[in-house]
């Protein structure tokens, strides 16, 4: 029998069904009239730092979340004056912004505007606490807000230093790490930012400035046309390929009761297709080597899965609480807030995962998973597809159309 994958670049065999569903249930109601928002006491909104992406989630979050949420921003510079104007509730409209890492770092910006009433900042800053971080309170909005404005500084000056040949990136961040006492230097951190941000976040503070000397560095922008975005990409100022093999040396190392086996990425390629047996696996890959397997591996093995990341909190009734879908467009940069991804690979992984679950002969689990199954592949039989299959739907018009047709099938 062929080993068993499920959702790409993380294959896991859940603990319950229950889980599955709730992934399910999340990733199909992102759409208008999305069911599960309505217990919803806060949203907290992550998407990239592009304004109008941000006013559009806005806009549909005010639609479906009842009248009392709080609508968050987790966005590191841009103000939410220019998002809470496009909805009814701008008094429960704020900034709440995590650090990268968000798990590891505890400190998070709760920026009260003009238009925040007290009482919004005071529940996110609750919020904060219950979830054992330190939040860092602003009464008053101000670009960038506190860290990022005392970072740029720093970042600006190791990126004139760098880019004028004073020192390599390298010698500059030791020096920061162990003349400042920083944990890490400015061109790590900004690897771990993310280069695309700092690219974006450097060009937000040009733009309204006029500054010059704040124009993003031709070391950013070269890296980025490059798509060598930081450790997301496994490239940036630094090269991480190996660091993804020393994190799982450690990880393996703690959990020695858990079989690991390293391999080049070809081989797995290989192994997948000549050395299928029935045991669940994770394959941990960088983002690219992750895409070449649902892409193209997976479909050669006869597995459907897509390059789509969830991320969920279950509460003990493994009900979801907190839920964090990649958009289907993934990082496609050309793709990004046009509606126009094809959908069908996340819908698909939902049902591939429902069908790998433990508990997936129950009655209720197989008809989900083949409704999601029948109605995806049915309604791109019958020509509601994107452009990439040949025609002219957009994303969210076929997202409407899978559920519709899932609704009749499992109501009937």
């Amino acid at each position: 029998m062929a080993t068993r994958l499920t959702l790409a670049n993380l294959w896991f065999r859940a603990a319950s069904a229950a889980a599955l569903v709730a992934v399910v249930r999340v990733l199909l109601a992102a759409t208008r009239g999305a069911p599960w928002a309505g217990g919803v006491p806060m949203a907290i909104e992550a998407a990239p730092e592009v304004l109008e992406l941000k006013r559009t989630l806005f806009r549909r979050l005010d639609r479906i979340c009842p009248a009392h949420a709080l609508l968050v921003t987790n966005s590191s510079f841009i103000v939410s004056s220019k998002l809470a104007e496009v909805t009814r509730r701008p008094e429960k409209v704020a900034n709440m912004h995590f650090f990268v890492p968000p798990l590891a770092m505890s400190p998070v910006e709760v920026v009260q505007g003009p238009h925040t009433a007290a009482q919004t900042a005071a529940t996110i800053a609750a919020v904060c606490t219950s979830m054992g971080k330190t939040p860092i309170m602003l009464s008053k909005e101000i670009h960038g807000f506190l860290v990022n404005r005392i970072l740029s500084v720093i970042q600006r000056e190791a990126q004139f230093l760098h880019d004028t040949g004073v020192a390599s990136f390298e010698d500059i961040d030791t020096a920061v790490r162990e003349g400042l006492g920083h944990k890490v230097g400015p061109f790590y951190q900004m690897d771990l930012i993310g280069l695309d941000l700092v690219y974006a976040i450097g060009g937000g503070h040009f733009r309204q400035s006029g500054d010059p000397s704040q124009r993003p560095s031709p070391a950013v922008v070269e890296r980025v046309a490059r798509n060598e975005l930081g450790r997301k990409t496994g490239k940036g100022f630094y090269d991480y390929e190996g660091m993804l093999k020393e994190e799982m040396d450690a990880a393996a190392a703690r959990h020695p009761d858990v079989p690991y086996r390293p391999m080049l990425i070809d081989a797995a390629y290989a192994g997948l297709l000549t050395e299928a047996d029935d045991q669940s696996l994770v394959i941990p890959a960088l983002n690219r080597d992750g895409d070449c397997l649902s892409d193209l591996v997976l479909a050669m093995f006869g597995s459907i899965a897509g390059a789509e990341s969830v991320l969920l909190s279950l509460d003990d009734e493994l009900r979801p609480t907190v839920a964090m879908a990649e958009a289907p467009h993934g990082t496609a940069p050309s793709l990004e807030g046009k509606n126009v991804a094809n959908p069908m690979a996340m819908l698909l992984a939902c049902a591939a995962a429902l069908d790998h679950a433990p508990d997936a002969g129950d009655g209720g689990v197989a008809a989900a998973a083949f409704a999601i199954r029948e109605a995806t592949l049915g309604a791109a039989a019958d020509g509601i597809r994107t452009f990439d299959l040949g025609g002219d739907a957009s994303t969210s018009g076929v997202v409407d159309e899978v559920i519709r047709r899932i609704r009749t099938q499992l109501d009937g």
